[in-house]
C-alpha cells in the first residue's frame, strides 16, 4: 500500500537547494523516428506459435505451455537489490523537482492519483504539490487533470548514507495515454525509485 506524503511543512524545514530530475527513457535504445514530439506505443500482440488444444476443465496442459513460455534459459545473475534507474540522490534538506520528459508527449502524472507517494508512512518528506503551465495545486491534493509532468516535494530528514534508513522507498504514479479507433485508453505505470542520501545524516 502507497503512503500519502504528509501535507504539512515543519516549521523547522528549510530546504538549502532545489534538486531537479527529468524522468526520460533513452531514446536510442527505440526505434527512429523522424517526427517530434513521439509516443511510446503500448498493445496486446498475439503469440506466433499454435496455441494447445485441452480437455475441458484440464490445466495440465496450460501449466505445460506457460512452463515453456517462461524462459528457461533466463538465470538470476544478481540477487541483491537492483538501484532503480530513477533513484535520487541528496545530500540536504531540499525540494525534489520531478519531471517527464515532455518529447514523450503521451506520459503524464496519472490523473486522479498524487504522483508521489512513498512505500512506508514517512514524516521524512513533505508538502507534495502538482504544477501545471498555469500554476502549482494546493499540497497533498491528487492531479485533477490531464497533462501533469511535473511535480515537487520537500526531503525533511536522512539518516547518513549506508544505513538503513539513508532512504525512503517511493512510488511515482505515471500513465500514457493513447487512442486506439477513437477510443483513448490510458495504460498505468508505477516506478518505484529510491532518494536517497550518500552523505552525513540530516538535519544533524
Amino acid at each position: 500500500m502507497s503512503e500519502r506524503i504528509p501535507t504539512t511543512r515543519p516549521a523547522d524545514f528549510l530546504p538549502e537547494k532545489i534538486v531537479h530530475v527529468v524522468l526520460t527513457v533513452d531514446r536510442g535504445k527505440l526505434p527512429k523516428k523522424e517526427e517530434d514530439p513521439w509516443t511510446l506505443d503500448f498493445t496486446i500482440k498475439e503469440p506466433s506459435e499454435q496455441l494447445p488444444t485441452i480437455p475441458p476443465g484440464d490445466e495440465k496442459k496450460v501449466m505445460e505451455y506457460a512452463v515453456q513460455r517462461a524462459n528457461p534459459g533466463f538465470r538470476d545473475i544478481n540477487l541483491v537489490p537492483v538501484p532503480s534507474p530513477f533513484d535520487i540522490k541528496v545530500d540536504r534538506p531540499c525540494w525534489v523537482v520531478v519531471e517527464l520528459d515532455a518529447k514523450i508527449a503521451n506520459w503524464q502524472f496519472a490523473k486522479g492519483e498524487r504522483g508521489a507517494t512513498t512505500k512506508a508512512e514517512s514524516d521524512r518528506n513533505c508538502y507534495l504539490r502538482h504544477v501545471y503551465d498555469d500554476g502549482a495545486q494546493p499540497a497533498g491534493e491528487r492531479a485533477p487533470r490531464d497533462r501533469c509532468r511535473v511535480l515537487y516535494f520537500g526531503v525533511v530528514a536522512r539518516d547518513a548514507g549506508g544505513t538503513s534508513l539513508a532512504g525512503d522507498l517511493f512510488n511515482f504514479h505515471t500513465e500514457f495515454r493513447m487512442e486506439e479507433n477513437g477510443v483513448e485508453k490510458r495504460l498505468n505505470v508505477i516506478f518505484d525509485p529510491d532518494v536517497k542520501n550518500e552523505g552525513t545524516k540530516f538535519p544533524p
